[in-house]
């Protein structure tokens, strides 16, 4: 009898682990390799964007109260966003997705996080002198990409002489793809165009096994990255558009047999993301001097197409 009590709690215990994951809008939430200091990329998989007006990752280092947020990025089914450095710091970080729909409700992943619910973790290792030494060049973390323009590049250029390069192993989503790969000297490369149209849209997780001369395990990589289709893909590069001009000019003037000369440097930005518009100018001069009126100018501006600025 106390044996069947405990089993059922277990079950019952087990059941509400899950149930707590289950989510009407993500169907998977994946996590770049967390080291260090270095970026980490958050990617969800979505059912159907259909009914989401955004989704934004809350997340905070340990030690601290207070949440930061991103907005996630939205391409085909797969929304992503990348923790910067600064933040990724051992033993790990906590997090979790708010999802804003269209109606105006919001839902946190994991549910009931205004209630009180723990959110989920992220655990952060040491970085690796390895790390160094086996370098995934392309794709970087995060980045979105169509099966096209797919290229894998890992180098080995730094890796000590016990490493066989041969030995290494590729996987993409737990599947090996190593036979797919085209092995040189000291670089492995595998291309989109390699996987003949069946390599699935959505997030990808690229593992990287290396392993020394004697067949043991070396050291393990990792990066995850998002295939869109080619639609997609030109829509996210079309969404960020940027100007900027950049003037210099250096002259000499003589008064009464005495040269001074004048250096000016002047830049203005604009780029535009979405509903956002962001302007930027900066003028510099030799004539600034700290004890005359300020003659160097900055100014800055971020607003929406409404007008909010």
């Amino acid at each position: 009898m106390k044996k069947f009590i405990v089993i059922s709690l277990l079950l019952i215990f087990s059941v509400s682990k899950i149930e707590a994951q289950v989510s009407d809008y993500i169907s998977a939430v994946r996590i770049g390799d967390a080291k260090d200091k270095i970026p980490v990329n958050v990617s969800a998989t979505l059912f159907s964007t259909e009914n989401i007006s955004g989704i934004n990752l809350f997340f905070k280092k340990f030690g601290e109260n207070e949440y930061r947020n991103k907005e996630m990025l939205i391409a085909g089914n797969t929304a992503s966003a990348q923790i910067d450095a600064e933040y990724v710091l051992p033993p790990y970080i906590d997090y979790y997705l708010l999802i804003t729909l269209k109606n105006g409700n919001t839902q946190t992943y994991p549910f009931g996080i205004e209630q009180g619910n723990a959110p989920l973790q992220i655990a952060v290792s040491g970085a690796s002198e390895k790390d160094k030494e086996i370098i995934i060049l392309s794709p970087s973390d995060g980045e979105i990409l169509s099966q096209e323009n797919l290229l894998v590049s890992i180098s080995f250029f730094k890796a000590p002489d016990n490493v066989d390069i041969k030995k290494t192993k590729i996987f993409l989503n737990n599947e090996d793809v190593t036979g797919l790969a085209l092995f040189t000297n000291e670089l492995i490369v595998l291309s989109g165009e390699s996987f003949e149209g069946n390599l699935p849209v959505g997030s990808r997780l690229l593992k990287v096994q290396v392993y020394d001369k004697d067949g043991n395990l070396y050291h393990t990589i990792s990066k995850t990255f998002q295939v869109v289709s080619t639609a997609v893909a030109e829509q996210v590069i079309s969404r960020w558009k940027s100007l900027g001009n950049f003037r210099a000019e250096s002259r000499s003037e003589t008064y009464n047999t005495v040269s001074t000369w004048y250096n000016n440097l002047s830049a203005d930005f604009n780029a535009s993301y979405d509903q956002w518009r962001i302007n930027g100018y900066v003028y510099l001069t030799s004539e600034e001097k700290s004890n005359l009126q300020p003659y160097n100018r900055y100014s800055a501006q971020l607003k929406t197409v409404n007008g909010w600025n």
